[in-house]
């Protein structure tokens, strides 16, 4: 039959006097600080605008998406995405015009801060700004009808790139048949 060892105290079995170890209470306190130390040293290197960019590609996606299944499904009204820069938010709308009244269907807004949006059609190239919006209108098969930046006229057959920048860049594409995905045109 088995039997365990018993264990025996010996007088070699203590730590010298002098030495000694880490409480427990220090170690806890040292884990608590450094992880204070790399919250902060994290958060001041990878700002918001790190991900800025990637949020208003896919709020582009999001808003494109929902103008062409409203261009497919509402007849009685031509649908239009339009993103514009009004003061320091990007704002996404999807804007459905009645007889000559618009009704806001959606709309979001993101800040800015730090980011750019350049439009191109891959002739045509233009930033977003105050002054200049990208309308996109749909039709009623929820494809691309027109779209223009600004004053310019895009041409809707070459797809639409949307590049997104800041501390990174995304893109992403509309194609003629309305759908947006990420990644360019091709």
């Amino acid at each position: 039959m088995y039997k365990p060892a018993q264990l025996s105290s010996t007088s070699g079995d203590t730590l010298p006097r002098g030495t000694s170890g880490f409480t427990l209470v220090e170690l806890i306190a040292v884990i608590l600080l450094l992880g204070v130390l790399s919250t902060v040293a994290a958060s001041r290197m990878v700002g918001s605008s790190s991900y800025l960019p990637s949020m208003i590609a896919r709020e582009g996606i999001a808003f494109s998406r929902l103008a062409q299944q409203h261009g497919a499904s509402r007849q009685d009204a031509q649908i239009q995405l339009v993103l514009d820069a009004p003061g320091s938010d990007w704002r996404f709308r999807v804007v459905a015009n009645v007889g000559g009244s618009s009704q806001v269907i959606r709309e979001e807004t993101l800040e800015r801060k730090g980011t750019a949006v350049r439009v191109s059609d891959g002739l045509v190239s233009a930033m977003v700004d105050a002054s200049s919006s990208l309308e996109i209108d749909y039709d009623g098969l929820g494809g691309v009808a027109a779209a223009k930046i600004g004053t310019s006229v895009l041409d809707k057959d070459r797809g639409i790139d949307l590049t997104a920048s800041g501390d990174s860049f995304h893109q992403l594409c509309i194609e003629p048949t309305g759908f947006a995905a990420l990644g360019p045109c091709d």
